[in-house]
């Protein structure tokens, strides 16, 4: 299946846009921006991952936000270059066949898909995924103290697919290695 490949260049993309931010190099955005594009031509969940793999940049940059942006734009500009023949598809196969046209996305254990995500990010049950979402917000609280980007990019990282497929149609399941 395609799990391992898309993990990797997710990683891949990240590093790549973490190198970026800390260089504040014009070809690294490039490379990052171009490479978080193409995530899509792996799997269809990649949108949900191009948002906090490239926010990776911009929470390692030590400038500020503003200037990380301007720093960032030839990369903002390959991706879009990238991702339309993308959107031009998906336009496509909406119009054509009805594709996106779905009912709310359930689980397998018929349980939220919140409670199903962090179900599947802890061990032990109710009594694990208690502790493990009380260590989470003590470890986000004290981490947005420290570096505020940072906390808001892991976060990002598991409330955005979380978000995505509770509001988002679709017709399949949603499953804990969507994570």
């Amino acid at each position: 299946r395609m799990y391992a490949l898309f993990l990797l260049l997710v990683l891949v993309v990240s590093l790549i846009a973490i190198r970026a931010g800390r260089d504040r190099s014009r070809s690294w955005w490039i490379a990052a921006g171009a490479l978080a594009a193409g995530l899509v031509y792996v799997h269809p969940i990649a949108p949900l991952y191009i948002v906090p793999a490239v926010a990776c940049g911009f929470a390692m940059s030590d400038v500020p936000l503003r200037e990380t942006l301007l720093d960032a734009r030839p990369g903002l500009v390959a991706g879009a270059v990238v991702g339309l023949p993308y959107l031009y598809a998906l336009a496509v196969l909406r119009s054509r066949y009805g594709v996106g046209e779905a009912g709310p996305i359930s689980t397998t254990a018929g349980r939220t898909v919140a409670e199903e995500a962090f179900r599947s990010l802890s061990a032990a049950g109710v009594v694990g995924l208690v502790a493990f979402t009380g260590l989470a917000i003590a470890g986000t609280v004290q981490l947005w103290r420290e570096r505020p980007r940072v906390a808001v990019v892991l976060a990002g990282w598991v409330l955005l697919p979380v978000a995505f497929f509770t509001i988002v149609p679709a017709e399949t399941r949603f499953y804990g290695r969507y994570l």
